[in-house]
């Protein structure tokens, strides 16, 4: 995902990235406009997730000004199509970049002014690069393939964002896919988890570098896979009855968020899973209150905390590392230097309040 919020009385924002992120914005058509800051398709379609993702509830709920959003994200994506491949028309990260927003966003053709210096790009990939890989490698040649290859890849693209002049930036990390119901077998998903966890790591200590290369960038790392295990280590204190499987007659969506189907236990909003790739819309609210107060807190960017009357999300030091799944890997005993370790972990330790 690839996201351009402008943080003054108006703002512009560009996205590409998976189907978290995807709300099916083809910037061919109706480009964002003050009746619809998403241009296109239609404000309230429920795209993926049975009802709006955390995109479209960052966009609206929680910030104090005007948004306006470029959504390139696919269902499906990768970092890069070279590496991990799924569908020609799937446009990765890089195919994002180069056929989307540099031609319709920039230079003499570009069908939109941004204006750089007052936009946030943020990303969000990496859950199809693990679904379509991660049973391809092991070991170190696992870790080397997402950190410097498709790292390589990622930063390069996170580069050119840079070169448009955008200067604030946030990275999602990717949620628990590893828990996915009836996705991954059970003797593997502490395998999955690794991947996870060094994918992120690839994310996380890049964003580091990153800043460090170019001391005029502000960014912000959101972990959203704490995020999720929280959610799912206390259901109840979030709205939530079951966090492990799902109802079929809910994955393919329902005309209303909370509509119970006499097939299934609970009515959908008590699912965390819509379905086995996808969390409920419910999810991504607590998804975007939480990077609201991220970018509020890291980027100094003006957000707005509308009463959703959902609880706080309190992380904190112990309680993240609690939610760790004793069965990943150390990443010591993977990463050359403690020091990438030292860079992923601290992420996710300010509080909600």
């Amino acid at each position: 995902m690839i996201c351009a919020h402008s943080y003054n009385e108006s703002a512009n924002s560009r996205h590409s990235g998976d189907s978290y992120t995807d709300t099916g914005f083809d910037i061919r058509f109706t480009l964002p406009n003050d009746l619809n800051p998403f241009g296109n398709p239609a404000m309230n379609s429920d795209y993926v997730n049975n009802g709006i993702n955390w995109l479209k509830y960052l966009s609206t709920a929680h910030n104090s000004s005007t948004y306006y959003v470029f959504d390139f994200a696919r269902g499906g994506a990768t970092v890069d199509n070279r590496l991990v491949y799924y569908r020609d028309d799937i446009p990765s990260f890089i195919e994002q970049m180069e056929t989307y927003f540099l031609p319709y966003m920039t230079g003499p053709n570009r069908i939109y002014q941004l204006n750089s210096s007052e936009t946030i790009a943020g990303v969000f990939f990496g859950i199809n690069d693990i679904y379509n890989s991660w049973q391809n490698y092991t070991g170190t040649e696992r870790f080397r393939f997402y950190t410097e290859r498709i790292g390589q890849s990622y930063w390069s693209a996170v580069k050119t964002l840079y070169d448009t002049g955008i200067r604030h930036f946030f990275f999602n990390l990717i949620p628990p896919i590893d828990l996915q119901p009836g996705e991954y077998p059970a003797e593997r998903r502490d395998l999955v988890a690794q991947a996870i966890a060094e994918f992120n790591t690839m994310v996380t200590s890049g964003a580091v570098m990153f800043a460090k290369h170019y001391p005029d960038v502000r960014t912000a790392v959101i972990d959203l896979n704490i995020v999720a295990r929280m959610l799912i280590a206390e259901p109840k204190t979030y709205g939530f009855e079951n966090t492990t499987t799902y109802c079929a007659p809910y994955a393919v969506g329902v005309p209303f968020v909370d509509t119970f189907y006499k097939h299934c236990e609970y009515s959908a909003n008590k699912y965390f899973w819509l379905n086995s790739a996808h969390v409920t819309t419910d999810v991504h609210r607590y998804f975007a209150h939480y990077i609201a107060r991220q970018l509020e807190l890291n980027l100094g960017l003006p957000a707005t905390n509308v009463n959703m009357s959902l609880p706080f999300i309190n992380i904190t030091r112990p309680t993240a590392t609690a939610l760790i799944e004793p069965k990943i890997t150390s990443l010591t005993t993977i990463t050359p230097t403690p020091e990438v370790q030292r860079m992923y972990l601290p992420y996710g330790r300010i509080l909600i309040q």
